[in-house]
């Protein structure tokens, strides 16, 4: 919707807070690119506050480091208590001698995700979203990695992207996340993802999930981002000759 209803700007995805406080650091003149969105899981925690009432608390656990630091932004209420990776949940359950597979498996509680699944993927955004990465409009660009994200960055603050959307990742895929404890590669782990997806669309209730949608459909996602500039000044030749 927010790309639909603005022909004339382009945005940076803030699906990810590494991304996003990046660009509050490093790139502040373009905080104003950054898609006044929140992010996937302060959007479920809204879901949950509506659904649960105010007085709910939420724990996230996940394999980012960086939802740390988004759980403690000034620019977002306390709607997320505390962020856990896998890594300190899996030491929580052995302190605890709780051992995974002795437990009674069980399922997620409602609303039931679909392609929203695929978003700790590479690219998984976008098809949630029902956004295509057309190489030949060329309104969406898609980088991930340590190494490739500063750059995308830069080249659309220095408008040398055209692009309507810059959708990038800290990692190479949430799945790649630092709070991880896994050891499997990338694309077995990508694989994994969207194994379980498709198994899990096919037990969808088609007609729940529509109902979920409506209920959520005039949700508040909304936020705003403000600079921290943390640039500092390259030194010049006399200075690093003295260093």
């Amino acid at each position: 919707k927010l790309i639909e209803s603005t022909r004339d700007k382009r945005f940076i995805a803030t699906t990810c807070p590494a991304i996003v406080a990046y660009v509050q650091r490093y790139q502040p003149d373009m905080v104003n690119a950054l898609a006044p969105i929140v992010s996937p899981m302060v959007a479920m925690a809204r879901v949950l506050h509506q659904r649960h009432g105010n007085g709910l608390k939420i724990v996230f656990i996940g394999p980012c480091i960086a939802k740390k630091g988004e759980i403690a932004s000034e620019e977002l209420p306390e709607e997320v208590q505390s962020a856990l990776t896998f890594a300190e949940l899996r030491t929580m359950l052995r302190e605890r001698n709780i051992m995974p597979e002795s437990v009674e498996p069980s399922d997620f509680d409602p609303p039931h995700a679909r392609f929203g699944g695929l978003f700790p993927v590479s690219r998984g955004l976008l098809q949630a979203a029902s956004i295509s990465e057309d190489l030949v409009e060329s309104n969406v660009v898609v980088a991930d990695g340590r190494v490739d994200f500063p750059e995308a960055i830069g080249e659309f603050a220095a408008g040398c992207l055209d692009v309507r959307l810059l959708e990038t990742l800290a990692c190479k895929g949430c799945i790649m996340g630092p709070g991880t404890t896994s050891q499997d590669p990338q694309y077995v782990r990508r694989f994994r993802v969207s194994t379980y997806v498709r198994q899990r669309m096919q037990k969808v209730d088609e007609a729940r999930w529509s109902a979920a949608m409506q209920e959520f459909n005039a949700l508040d996602l909304s936020r705003t981002y403000r600079a921290d500039d943390q640039r500092i000044p390259v030194p010049s030749e006399d200075q690093l000759k003295g260093i």
